[in-house]
């Protein structure tokens, strides 16, 4: 089971909730070999579990494109983490 090293960056009320506005991590990939955003996604929930109240609401992006959670993450990607938003 080989890591991946990802950078994580923060907008909005998820850097003030999560209290960093970039991270740098590794993430193991698991049985099959694959990391995706979902399991991304509870990895944040984990390590900042300020950020679970959001559930599936808070947006991740890849290359500054939203993704869905099927989406395969991989070495060196910058994933962005962004809170819902709304606008008048």
């Amino acid at each position: 089971m080989k890591a991946i090293r990802v950078r994580i960056e923060f907008f909005g009320p998820a850097k003030e909730l999560a209290g960093k506005e970039v991270v740098e991590t590794c993430f193991a990939r698991v049985d099959d070999g694959v990391t995706t955003v979902a399991r991304l996604r509870k990895h944040v929930f984990k390590v900042y579990p300020r950020l679970a109240p959001f559930g599936n609401l808070l947006r991740f992006a890849i290359k500054d494109e939203f993704v869905s959670d099927d989406r395969i993450v991989t070495e060196g990607d910058v994933v962005s983490v962004i809170p819902p938003v709304s606008g008048g």
